[in-house]
């Protein structure tokens, strides 16, 4: 009922581990102790009870051997003089009686007639009727009497019941001791088995709390250090090497933070350093207009590049942070493609440069327009960066099986084998040397975006080179409607 109060019983649980382990060992085990000790006392009453039962019934068909009906009577009729069967059968029938259906009484050992043992009418017709093979008397356990029953049939066929029986008292009292000795065991044994769970947590445990000790001592300092493994390949070894490569990943994602603070850090002080340079050097001179002009014209490229810059760190940290939601629509890559290569003609007709584009149909994607644009402006830019005048940059859009393809090569001057495999790394750039005219325009952050967008649209980018003849970029990415 809703307005009753529900008593819940308090469930206790150790603190730690190790008493856990040791709780549930010690419950565990006391319960197949208890089973145990349960199923060996049932099973030694089995075979003490089965073997007094055939004794029983190995001496009543003994007995029935030299019981004759004489007079409508049966008698024992055995030799006298034979020592062997006048002992055997004065043993055997120390506790015996033989009965008719009627429940009189022919013959009684000494041992029954002073206990008193007689069967009722009803419980003799049921043993004939049943053909009970065995029967327990007396009310006291200390009294018990096991009888053998065997049933012998005078000439017309009238019933008679032969009794030999055993007194169960020494068996009961053994079985009683037996019990005892199991009941004064189990504790010992229990508690025995909780120290020894005791002892064997603490060894299976200490292999964790090395771990946690060596845990303890890794701080961002030292991210190097690893936790033992003891080389058996278990489960402590796996949960080990599982925060080992944790470390590993922190340490690398620590080892970026720096190496990213240190180039934020050289790539925004670079800037300004020049800027108030330029700039205290024509306040403390006597310049013209002309010289006035050409730094603040100086100050606003470099205003520019920063800007672009901290652009592209925003776009950056919100693709690690994974907070960025590309916003996909469908459009036609062979139209953007166009549209930004003649935006783009400016900028080579400046430095001397072909662009050239390739389109056939229509390559529909589902894209975010914005980010798609920005990546391929890095590209072409890119191209034409790192191409010396005269030479020429094309850009080729068209459709691969399930894919669209865009790719982006130049005449230039190539990356080298070393810097090949780098070039997508944050703040990285070529040596200068390397550059078209020697200067280092961009800031390292134009490539990683490109895979960046090609990633998150489900895509890829491929990139070959070779020193002095050009460099090609391919990018994939899935058609639109396709897996």
């Amino acid at each position: 009922m809703s307005g009753e109060r529900r008593l819940r019983w308090p469930r206790w649980k150790p603190a730690t581990i190790r008493g856990q382990l040791t709780f549930q060992y010690t419950v565990l085990f006391s319960v197949i102790l208890l089973i145990a000790a349960g199923l060996l006392f049932g099973i030694l009453h089995f075979i003490i009870y089965w073997n007094i039962d055939n004794e029983l019934q190995d001496e009543a068909n003994r007995v029935k051997q030299y019981v004759q009906i004489e007079h409508h009577k049966p008698v024992l009729a055995f030799n006298a003089g034979a020592a062997d069967q006048n002992n055997s059968l004065n043993t055997i029938f120390r506790i015996a009686q033989i009965s008719d259906a009627q429940g009189e009484l022919i013959k009684q050992s000494p041992v029954l007639t002073v206990l008193g043992f007689s069967l009722r009418p009803s419980q003799l017709k049921r043993i004939l009727a049943e053909r009970a093979t065995f029967y327990t008397w007396g009310a006291p356990r200390a009294e018990e009497i096991r009888f053998a029953n065997a049933v012998i049939y005078g000439p017309q066929g009238h019933p008679y019941l032969l009794q030999i029986g055993t007194r169960l008292k020494p068996i009961n009292d053994a079985l009683d001791t037996f019990l005892w000795v199991l009941l004064m065991l189990l504790p010992v044994t229990i508690a025995f088995s909780a120290a020894g769970g005791w002892v064997m947590a603490a060894r299976t445990l200490k292999p964790v709390a090395d771990m946690t000790h060596a845990a303890q001592s890794i701080t961002a300092t030292n991210l190097g250090r690893r936790l033992p493994t003891r080389g058996r390949g278990d489960e402590l070894d796996e949960l080990a090497a599982t925060f080992n490569a944790m470390f590993s990943r922190l340490e690398e994602s620590f080892q970026r933070m720096r190496e990213f603070s240190a180039n934020v850090s050289h790539e925004l002080r670079t800037p300004l350093q020049a800027m108030q340079g330029e700039t205290e050097l024509a306040l403390v001179s006597q310049s013209s207009m002309a010289e006035y002009r050409r730094v603040l014209e100086s100050n606003l490229e470099e205003i520019d590049r920063l800007n672009r810059m901290i652009r592209n760190l925003l776009v950056l940290a919100q693709a690690d942070a994974g907070e960025y939601q590309p916003r996909m629509e469908s459009m036609d890559l062979n139209e953007l493609v166009r549209d930004l290569v003649e935006q783009m003609q400016v900028v080579a007709s400046a430095r001397e440069l072909q662009l050239r584009t390739y389109t056939a149909a229509p390559v529909p994607v589902r894209a975010d327009g914005l980010r798609l644009r920005q990546m391929m402006l890095n590209l072409i830019d890119n191209a034409l960066k790192y191409t010396p005048a005269g030479g020429w940059v094309e850009v080729r859009v068209e459709r691969r099986n399930s894919a669209a393809q865009v790719q982006v090569r130049d005449s230039g001057i190539g990356i080298s084998a070393e810097d090949l495999p780098h070039i997508f790394e944050r703040f990285y750039r070529a040596d200068k040397s390397r550059t078209r005219d020697g200067r280092a325009d961009g800031c390292g952050l134009g490539l990683p975006i490109v895979k960046w967008v090609a990633e998150i649209h489900g895509g890829s980018v491929e990139v070959c080179s070779v020193p002095g003849e050009g460099s090609s970029f391919l990018v994939r990415l899935p058609l639109a409607g396709a897996a």
